[in-house]
């Protein structure tokens, strides 16, 4: 993975997040240029008029005055025990306006001097007022599917998360900038901010509390949904992955090639309505299982390994001496037969009890691993898995 600077005009460079969960190199740039201070701004090259600097300017905006034409973009995804199918209508003006916005953040030396800027810089790709029919077209088809599910607040929420978990991940390198939610619709894939962005917004829209975590040092993006008692990094927000199909609330952030997220994350309040998550609980319970299953399997391969190997070898001494007995029965040595008969069944005797020990022990094992399985292969589902497990 690489780390991408900001471009700058008299200020200090800064790293973003990139996202990392699905390639090896996952690039996301956010251009911040810096505007040089008024009493400087005509004396050095490259400033920008400090005129500029008001706030409908500082942030990108699509501004979108055409006239719309509609494609249509078709998502199937997995969702609890059925697979949901979305039909989406976006107006491709509108995407080829957003995909070409300058998405480039004009800020003082002062206000690029920390990380407060980010804020508004990520909450303009989700609030921009051209993005409502946008938001609309997405929701109207999750709504017919949450009405036809019957899905309560919870299950809602964990269905416009698995709509975004479910677009493929894919960075863009020729324009590694975030992504108005629009273009990640009509384009069928995202990185891990754009993603988020998405997710966040389509959330806000539908009324929950959302925030943004950014994870700057390790180059990652994430969401947090309130869940107050299963809070994400001492906040009130339960995380979310959006990059991978992943529970909501699942503690374990594990990105492509077993990165783990260790960071205390920058939250960005995104806001919304005041609807949270209140299953957390359960997602909780379900990764204790998936923990104890995993140490569980861990604790039994070198005993089954052990099994395995004696209960082989003892199998291969019966059957060297069970034709070494047959030999002597059919040259008539019958004394010479005779004294192995009791070490022969000896062995046998050995060889069932350690052989019924080896299939418990794996029988055991496979449980674990099924349990294991399920969970890992089920992240879409948690009313399921919670159901199947409890």
């Amino acid at each position: 993975m690489k780390i991408r600077d900001f471009t700058r005009r008299g200020g200090r460079q800064k790293n973003i997040p990139n996202c990392v969960p699905n390639v090896t190199e996952s690039p996301v740039l956010r251009n911040i240029i810096v505007f040089c201070l008024l009493i400087a701004a005509l004396s050095f090259a490259g400033c920008i008029s400090a005129d500029l600097a008001d706030d409908s300017q500082k942030y990108p905006g699509i501004s979108y005055e055409g006239s719309p034409e509609y494609e249509e973009s078709l998502y199937d995804f997995k969702f609890r025990d059925n697979i949901a199918s979305l039909n989406i209508p976006v107006d491709s003006n509108l995407y080829n306006t957003a995909k070409n916005t300058d998405k480039s953040a004009y800020l003082t030396d002062e206000e690029s001097s920390t990380n407060e800027w980010s804020k508004e810089y990520y909450k303009s790709f989700i609030n921009d007022p051209d993005l409502e029919e946008t938001y609309g077209s997405v929701i109207s088809g999750l709504q017919g599917i949450k009405t036809g599910m019957n899905l309560d607040d919870d299950g809602y929420a964990e269905l416009i998360t698995a709509f975004v978990q479910s677009i493929p991940y894919k960075t863009d390198n020729e324009n590694p900038d975030p992504k108005f939610p629009v273009e990640t619709v009509y384009e069928k894939s995202g990185d891990c901010d754009d993603k988020s962005i998405l997710l966040a917004g389509l959330l806000q829209k539908e009324g929950y509390d959302v925030v943004l975590f950014e994870f700057i040092d390790e180059e990652h993006m994430g969401v947090g949904i309130l869940s107050p008692g299963c809070g994400y990094a001492g906040t009130d927000y339960a995380y979310i992955e959006a990059t991978d199909i992943n529970l909501i609330g699942w503690p374990d952030i594990t990105l492509d090639g077993d990165i783990k997220i260790t960071e205390k994350p920058f939250v960005i309040p995104v806001a919304g309505g005041d609807k949270g998550y209140g299953k957390c609980k359960e997602v909780m319970a379900i990764y204790e299982k998936y923990q104890n299953s995993g140490n569980k399997i861990d604790e039994l391969e070198p005993e089954i390994s052990r099994l395995k190997r004696e209960t082989e070898s003892l199998h291969a001494e019966i059957l060297t001496m069970d034709s070494e007995m047959e030999g002597l029965e059919t040259s008539g040595k019958v004394k010479r037969y005779n004294d192995l008969v009791p070490e022969y069944n000896s062995l046998v005797k050995d060889y069932q009890a350690l052989n019924s020990e080896y299939k418990d022990i794996l029988n055991e094992y496979n449980g674990y691993v099924e349990i294991h399985n399920m969970i890992i292969d089920n992240q879409h589902d948690r009313q399921g898995l919670y159901e199947y497990l409890f």
